[in-house]
């Protein structure tokens, strides 16, 4: 997607949730096409978009992974706020937050020289990782990363790191500002959620509040398992991707869709399980195997084979392009996992260890 295209997504998504009219002057050296002309102009206005440092907007330019995360977390926090800051689209580089302090000295501090992998293994992970889905439809699950936006602004021009704090400084302010994130996660939840940030669960991060979430929600966020090899698969059935929780980190899984037959959800078996180390899945997704239990699958048929023993399932295990899918719950069962639904946001979680149940919240 270009930097054009994505001032029109931003635009649009941003005046769903809100009246965003307002229109900067454009003063780039390069012109921006028609279509996206009035999407520009509003995002620069609001603060979401600039210039690049040759006085250019760069509309055909392809909008990276990296920088259309920085893009829609900014989108973000200006619903969140609901602020009509103008900017400068002539501006070599975004400005610091008025409470970051910053570094005037003329001597390079040894951060300045390190790649973005030493300013990871110095300071830490500063990850955050969000699904965006009920903010910008399709956005899906985005992760923003704090330091490497830091290292790229520090790198915008030879004295950058003087109007920049520290890393340490900057994480910490970041880390301030990402607790407001509450207000969107009750507004919106399950469609946005905050998933992990610093390699934690949300509800386990430093910048979980108690209280800021409402009861229900917060009940049953995910939470990380407390003993090794113990793992939560909280799979949002209407996306593809989903949260997986492990004692000491958080990763993504991703299946592919997930289907209704004869009241049954069927889920895509090997992409269930991808992120999951202890739960080894055959390359062709019949064969899945944990804790000295193996199930063989025969798609087409309902019959099963768990250790060697013919048990049956609800409905008949199916293929469709490739992929396996099963009754997700009873599969789980078999494998010796446990289920727990929350139809209300319309979530399956699959764990390793029991869940408790909440009545009237959850089955």
């Amino acid at each position: 997607m270009t930097r054009a295209d994505m001032a029109v997504m931003l635009d649009r998504a941003m005046n769903l949730k809100g009246n965003f009219k307002e229109e900067g002057n454009l003063k780039f050296k390069d012109n921006v096409p028609a279509y996206a002309l009035e999407s520009v102009k509003r995002m620069v206005f609001y603060g979401v978009i600039q210039g690049k440092t040759n006085g250019t907007f760069a509309p055909g330019e392809y909008a990276d992974r990296a920088s259309s995360s920085v893009l829609v977390s900014r989108a973000l926090q200006i619903i969140e706020r609901n602020e009509t800051k103008p900017s400068d689209p002539t501006e070599p580089s975004d400005p610091t937050s008025p409470s970051t302090p910053p570094n005037p000295s003329n001597t390079v501090p040894d951060y300045v020289n390190m790649s973005l992998a030493q300013l990871h293994a110095k300071y830490g992970d500063w990850t955050l990782v969000r699904r965006i889905d009920g903010m910008v439809p399709g956005g899906g699950i985005e992760t923003d990363d704090l330091l490497k936006t830091y290292y790229n602004e520090l790198h915008q021009s030879k004295d950058a790191y003087k109007s920049l704090p520290d890393p340490e400084t900057y994480v910490e302010n970041e880390s301030r500002s990402l607790r407001s994130q509450s207000t969107l996660v009750s507004a919106h939840y399950p469609d946005y959620e905050i998933i992990s940030f610093n390699g934690k669960a949300w509800k386990d991060s430093e910048i979980y509040m108690d209280g800021d979430v409402d009861k229900v929600t917060a009940t049953v966020l995910p939470t990380q398992p407390k003993e090794a090899n113990q793992y939560l698969i909280d799979l949002h059935i209407p996306y593809t991707q989903f949260g997986v929780y492990g004692h000491d980190k958080v990763t993504v899984g991703q299946v592919q869709p997930s289907y209704t037959k004869s009241g049954v959800l069927m889920v895509d078996v090997k992409g269930l399980f991808a992120q999951v180390p202890t739960v080894m899945v055959s390359n062709d997704g019949k064969t899945v195997q944990y804790n000295g239990t193996t199930i063989k699958l025969t798609p087409g048929s309902n019959n099963i084979q768990v250790n060697g023993e013919n048990k049956t399932l609800p409905v008949n295990v199916e293929a469709k392009n490739g992929t396996v899918y099963a009754p997700g719950r009873e599969l789980a069962k078999e494998l010796g996992w446990y289920t727990r639904s929350i139809p209300i946001f319309k979530r399956l979680e699959f764990s390793s260890y029991p869940l408790p149940q909440y009545e009237g919240l959850t089955e």
